[in-house]
């Protein structure tokens, strides 16, 4: 993009693993898809003139889909101009037990849909690891 838009600073560029961010585990097929079609969506858009827009990855109904948003409907700006930073809520993680809490899990189920599950229990594999030494 930076040799078809030369006026354009490089650091409005920037590329990213999508497997990781949309899932929090290691990227599958699936991911690759939707990246490329968010990433299509984002360069058919500057094709298009629209600049300050953001393809982000959102679950609706039919799916994990790319859907185009306007920046500043993407990130809050305090009264000087500033972006805000979002910050995870404290209570979407239990630390003690190095998973998400069940406020999390409450949370984040619209958002990605149903976790997956183990077939055993974090207690049943500490047991495990506890009787080997």
């Amino acid at each position: 993009m930076k040799k078809l838009l030369p006026e354009i600073s490089s650091s409005a560029f920037r590329a990213l693993i999508l497997g990781y961010l949309q899932r929090c585990g290691s990227p599958i097929p699936m991911d690759k898809d939707i990246a490329m079609k968010a990433g299509a969506m984002a360069v058919q858009a500057l094709s298009d003139g629209m600049f300050n827009g953001v393809a982000t990855i959102t679950r609706t109904e039919a799916g994990i889909e790319p859907t185009l948003l306007p920046l500043g409907q993407v990130l809050k700006r305090d009264a000087s101009g500033h972006v805000i930073r979002r910050s995870l809520d404290l209570r979407f993680y239990d630390a003690e037990r190095y998973q998400m809490s069940p406020a999390g899990a409450g949370y984040f189920r619209p958002l990605f849909g149903d976790l997956p599950r183990s077939e055993r229990s974090l207690d049943d594999r500490l047991i495990e690891i506890g009787e080997i030494g």
